[in-house]
């Protein structure tokens, strides 16, 4: 069979890495969605009976089966297989995955399909040419194959490198110089072996690289231990110095004479292998030769940061070596023999006389400035210039700026979406009868009155007696028969008979969607709302009560929300939480000064999130019912007649409130400049969405949202 088994124990031993976006397949999972673009240009994919052949995990046969075709994914490694599986299952894809060879697959398929894809297959298949007779055989009179050629120089591909000799970790060291940057090289212990991403020229210089260092033919070894100079700046001085300074020697194109570097930073040293003994001599030779002492006699140093704050990383520093010296342990700063002269020297010296002392202009007493004196090193802070300056001895100097190198690195932000969104319902309904016999008021020979009063729905007969305008909201019939003079009150309306009924509903739908940036593990909080003040003492200086003092507190009342992120190992997001909604009781707008009340819903919590992953926070689910009766007794109970004495009200309230958050990491200024825009355009739109077109008003100039030009000179 055209299967090299090799290659699929390669496959099966990161089989679980397929869906990892971030892992040794990143690479295909950015591709993906170009090849997708191109294959829809050349077929349409919608209903189109397709064939992925070594299709791994299932990345591009998931695609096509969102965009409608019918999929049936081939694959030779069995654990690969499971994984794809598996993964169409959680997203319930209906996808035709089989583990066989594409031999097997001929004899025993009966269907001819429209297109065949054919990605990161070529390079690891024994005999090419029979691969694509194959092909031919199982694709329609018509039909398309997409596949990627090895020999292409621009194209990308992946290449495992399982390492018989030496260990994968070091020869990623040795090979890393040869791969771009962009490009991933990722290290499996297990197999001990190296995924490797890019271009085939370049993977063919890499293969014999690669070929050359794992075996036993290098027998010219020496191992030297830097003492003045960090190992890996060493390592590349005396390789650039050995292997690509040969144009003057006609040594350019003579891989075999190249000398080959092992850093090992843990130790500072490293190994020098190579075929010839001379140039592996040679190479010794100029390892030693540049690392000598500096020739600085004040030993002076200032390492500016790029990333990190002065201050708080000299406080760092200072923490690390005083907790060294107090527990007495051996300090990253002992150790060398050229320590003494330098701790003899300084002990006589004041930090104040060595390195100028700087104020910062933050009150915070953790940003003081101090120098730091340990093992004859003095740090400083500069926050002026935003330095660290050094004086110490070169190799105690180089193993601190080890140490700030790892601790300047570019931190990653984290944008936080916040989406509050609360949809209330209320429904009421009153209905009720009202009746008074009052005629018998206004003769001295009937003194007799009665009838119903309830003071439920809003307004009761008698206070409608001096006004019957003033009923409330809703259908109020009643029968008024001139006026009458009551004892004691003076003359109303003689207003016999009431029936009143209201029917009202009202919904509410409210989203709020508070967003954040901050840098990883860096708080960070918004308030959008009204600073109100609330009265919380008063005072009389006078009996009379004329000079009156009230002390008032003023408390931010609107949506807030205060976040920590915390970017995990894995990608996840941990997120330290409290989001408040609070706002004025509608009741109480107009109430004096200081004495409003509020209502608030607040979630205190401890998350983990995926990265663009929403997540639930809490909330809330509220139904609520409210029957309300007023009879009078006996008479309210007969049926149907019943009604004209007694007042009913019912009221159901349902309310649902919930908070979801999605947190997006942004590791690099192209993710920056892509979630700007996108929150940006879509300012934009609603711009032009308030444009006035109203023949009866006039167009006043309308406030724009300034435009942005990015780097092509496009808005």
């Amino acid at each position: 069979m055209n299967i090299d088994e090799k290659e699929i124990n390669n496959f099966d031993s990161f089989a679980h890495e397929w869906w990892n976006k971030r892992g040794p397949y990143k690479l295909i999972h950015n591709l993906t969605p170009l090849r997708l673009k191109y294959i829809q240009q050349h077929l349409d994919i919608k209903n189109s009976n397709i064939l992925d052949i070594g299709c791994g995990g299932g990345i591009l046969a998931e695609e096509l089966t969102d965009k409608g075709a019918k999929v049936t994914g081939l694959d030779a490694s069995k654990k690969t297989i499971q994984i794809a599986k598996s993964h169409a299952k959680e997203k319930n894809y209906s996808i035709n995955y089989l583990n066989s060879s594409l031999e097997d697959h001929i004899k025993k398929t009966k269907y001819e399909y429209d297109a065949i894809v054919c990605f990161e297959l070529i390079e690891h298949i024994p005999d090419q040419l029979k691969l694509i007779k194959d092909l031919s055989s199982i694709c329609k009179k018509g039909g398309k194959v997409f596949l990627n050629n090895e020999n292409s120089s621009g194209g990308l591909i992946t290449k495992i490198f399982t390492l018989e000799h030496e260990s994968a970790t070091q020869m990623m060291s040795a090979i890393r110089a040869l791969v771009p940057a962009t490009n991933p090289i990722t290290v499996n212990a297990s197999s001990n072996s190296l995924v490797v991403t890019d271009t085939a020229v370049n993977m063919n210089r890499i293969a014999k690289l690669i070929g050359s260092l794992d075996g036993p033919r290098l027998g010219f070894n020496e191992n030297y231990k830097a003492q003045n100079i960090p190992i890996t700046d060493l390592a590349a001085l005396v390789n650039r110095v050995t292997n690509e300074d040969k144009g003057s020697t006609n040594l350019k194109n003579s891989e075999h004479l190249n000398v080959f570097f092992v850093p090992i930073p843990r130790t500072n040293s490293m190994l020098i292998r190579g075929y010839e003994k001379t140039r592996v001599q040679f190479a010794l030779k100029m390892a030693k030769m540049f690392d000598v002492p500096t020739t600085n006699p004040s030993n002076v140093h200032v390492v500016y940061l790029k990333n990190a704050e002065a201050i708080p990383l000299a406080n760092t520093l200072k923490n690390l070596f005083e907790s060294k010296k107090n527990t007495g342990k051996t300090n990253i700063l002992s150790g060398s023999n050229n320590n003494k002269d330098l701790t003899n020297a300084s002990k006589n010296l004041n930090p104040s006389e060595l390195l100028p002392q700087t104020k910062s202009s933050f009150k915070d007493s953790n940003n003081s400035v101090n120098s730091v004196i340990f093992n004859g090193a003095v740090i400083q802070a500069e926050p002026n210039i935003n330095a660290i300056l050094v004086v110490a001895s070169e190799p105690i100097f180089h193993q601190i700026k080890e140490v700030i190198n790892m601790l300047d690195i570019r931190r990653a932000q984290v944008y936080i979406e916040s989406l509050i969104v609360e949809i209330s319902a209320e429904k009421a309904a009153e209905f009720g009868v009202q009746f008074q016999f009052l005629d018998g008021l206004s003769d001295a020979s009937k003194q007799f009155f009665g009838g119903t009063n309830f003071s439920t729905g809003g307004g009761n007969l008698l206070s409608l007696l001096a006004n019957p305008s003033t009923a409330n909201a809703g259908l109020n019939v009643g029968v008024i028969n001139g006026t009458i003079n009551v004892p004691g009150v003076g003359e109303v309306a003689n207003l016999g008979v009431l029936i009143r009924a209201l029917e009202s509903e009202g919904n509410a739908n409210i989203i709020a969607t508070p967003t954040l940036l901050t840098l990883d593990n860096e708080e960070a909080k918004i308030t959008i709302g009204q600073n109100v003040p609330f009265v919380t003492g008063q005072f009389t200086s006078s009996a009379t009560g004329n000079n009156p003092f009230q002390t008032v507190e003023r408390k931010d009342v609107g949506t807030s929300l205060t976040i920590k992120p915390l970017i995990t190992q894995g990608g996840t997001v941990k997120l330290k939480i409290f989001q408040e909604v609070s706002r004025v009781l509608d009741s109480e707008l107009s109430t004096t000064f200081g004495t409003v009340s509020t209502t608030k819903r607040s979630i205190e919590s401890t998350v983990l999130v995926e990265d663009e992953q929403f997540v639930v926070l809490g909330g809330l689910i509220q139904d609520q019912d409210s029957i309300g009766e007023s009879k009078v007794p006996i008479l309210g109970d007969i049926p149907v007649m019943g009604n004209l004495f007694k007042y009913e009200n019912k009221v159901r309230r349902k309310t649902n409130l919930f908070v979801f958050l999605r947190p997006v990491v942004i590791r690099s200024e192209e993710d920056a400049k892509v979630l700007t825009m996108d929150r940006y355009k879509y300012l934009k739109g609603f711009e032009n969405k308030t444009e006035n077109e109203s023949p009866f008003l006039p167009n006043f100039e309308r406030p724009i949202v300034p435009s942005i030009i990015n780097d092509d000179n496009t808005e």
